[in-house]
């Protein structure tokens, strides 16, 4: 009975020290047109909740940048006919990932600037940076300092599965000042990254110890997201040869017309496609989720939708995107045994989808490393 009651009365007081944590997550759960920006954000929201702690994303939404150099150049190699590759579309989102966000996100008051997210910081007892390419400057650009959580005077800063989108700490002008990103990582208590590569920049560039860990899509299992879209049905009575590609060619549309002729299925674009108007549209993210879940093969250059392929144990071709950074592909495939399903060529596509998966080897190596992640999460919060 005495033994009986000291579990207990450790129980509660375990409980009672988690109620006083307010943990803050900072990542681009802001997306409109990024699937895995906003079912990370849940995700990892999900994993901190199951902990017995008050959670919330920071509504952190920067002021829209301008396009680049690069984005000009991009346009005018293709009005030149010099680039391949279609323009990107103007797409339509019709509040579909806000709908997402109202539904399953908690998050904060809105803050646009320096003042607000540092008022807003005296809130949390720790701010958690990740998933994503949080740690990228190029993508962050004259945000990036946030993302080191420079706003953060007082609470406990934690990184998880940031990751810097490439193998090497990339030199731009948003990174001039090496040793500025050396203070600020060394004022985190904890950190890990999405990549291996990620851990050795970490340890070479900023002379801090990092924790390679997975993706937070991983760590919450299939099921979770399977109840984000078990009241919608399916449309499709053929298989279905799904494919999600940021920079799509003719040569690349010719690969996926030769697999459904192939496979005896239809095809779709799982990024977006023509509404009844005609106007390009995204799909709801359930409804991208569903599609991923009843595809019969996926191919894409999408480091989300081959997580979500993995989870959701679906056959899947990974396109490597060199100009894009192909780290955090090659990192997750190699930790799970799957470094075979990433094609360099697109007329290597069709051979690597004929090669077997060994899902219960896949489920193994997930369940081990899911172990791991969660083992350093739980850590870095307690």
């Amino acid at each position: 009975m005495y033994i009986y009651l000291v579990v207990v009365i450790y129980r509660v007081r375990i409980i009672r020290y988690a109620m006083k944590k307010k943990i803050g997550i900072l990542n681009f759960h802001y997306s409109n047109n990024n699937y895995g920006a906003v079912l990370q954000a849940c995700a990892i929201q999900e994993v901190v909740r199951s902990y017995g702690y008050d959670v919330e994303n920071i509504n952190y939404i920067p002021l829209e940048q301008k396009k680049t150099f690069k984005n000009y150049l991009g346009d005018i190699l293709r009005i030149c006919g010099l680039r391949k590759t279609e323009a990107r579309k103007n797409v339509k989102h019709n509040g579909k990932f806000q709908s997402f966000r109202d539904k399953f996100l908690s998050t904060s008051s809105l803050c646009q600037t320096d003042v607000e997210l540092s008022d807003l910081s005296l809130k949390y007892t720790h701010v958690l940076v990740g998933s994503d390419q949080v740690f990228r400057p190029a993508m962050t650009r004259h945000n990036a300092t946030k993302y080191f959580l420079d706003f953060c005077p007082r609470a406990i800063k934690i990184s998880y599965a940031a990751s810097f989108g490439t193998d090497k700490w990339e030199n731009n002008v948003y990174t001039k000042d090496a040793r500025l990103f050396t203070r600020l990582l060394s004022g985190f208590s904890a950190v890990s990254v999405r990549e291996d590569s990620g851990v050795t920049i970490c340890n070479e560039v900023f002379e801090v110890e990092a924790h390679h860990v997975l993706d937070p899509t991983l760590l919450v299992g299939a099921d979770y997201f399977r109840e984000m879209f078990k009241f919608r049905s399916s449309d499709s009575k053929l298989k279905l040869v799904s494919y999600y590609k940021l920079d799509i060619d003719d040569d690349f549309l010719q690969v996926i017309s030769r697999l459904t002729v192939d496979r005896k299925s239809e095809s779709k674009n799982i990024y977006h496609e023509k509404n009844s108007q005609g106007e390009e549209e995204y799909h709801s993210v359930e409804e991208w989720l569903q599609l991923i879940s009843s595809s019969d093969l996926v191919v894409t250059d999408s480091f989300h939708c081959v997580c979500f392929s993995i989870l959701f144990n679906i056959d899947f071709v990974c396109i490597a995107n060199p100009e894009r950074g192909i780290a955090r592909l090659s990192s997750l495939l190699e930790m799970l045994g799957l470094s075979d399903r990433l094609c360099v060529k697109p007329d290597l596509i069709d051979s690597i989808s004929k090669k077997n998966i060994d899902w219960c080897v896949v489920e193994q190596k997930l369940s081990d490393e899911r172990k791991k992640s969660i083992n350093f999460l739980s850590k870095s919060l307690s």
